[in-house]
């Protein structure tokens, strides 16, 4: 989370699936009260385990007061959302994965199919 460091400025002015933008998403979502989204954003900015140790540092960071409540509220919430979406994408893979390996044993039986034509035909005939 070292985007955290980042300027008001700089948040302001970020592409928001930046990480520093991710951010600002997030401390804007905190300072509405918004704690779902900030959750979500938070997750979306991290890759790695999100506590309430990584909420206060962030925050703190950032210049955003918070208690040690809402610090493992926003976490249990970021981190179940955090790997929620890496378990997506990981089934999504697999789901790629089987799709194309269905296809690819297709192929390789036909080809298979077609090599032992060619020899079958080949050895008939001398």
């Amino acid at each position: 989370m070292n985007a955290s460091h980042a300027s008001a400025t700089a948040r302001a002015n970020a592409a928001p699936n930046s990480q520093v933008g991710k951010l600002g998403a997030y401390a804007a979502a905190m300072e509405s009260g918004d704690v779902e989204t900030a959750a979500q954003a938070l997750a979306d900015a991290a890759n790695k385990e999100i506590t309430a140790d990584v909420v206060a540092a962030v925050n703190q960071n950032m210049g955003i007061e918070s208690t040690p409540e809402e610090e493992a509220d926003v976490a249990a919430k970021a981190e179940t959302a955090r790997t929620s979406e890496t378990s997506e994408d990981e089934s999504e893979g697999e789901d790629l994965a089987e799709e194309n390996s269905g296809e690819d044993s297709v192929e390789g039986e036909n080809e298979i199919a077609a090599a032992a034509d060619d020899l079958i035909g080949e050895t008939a005939a001398q």
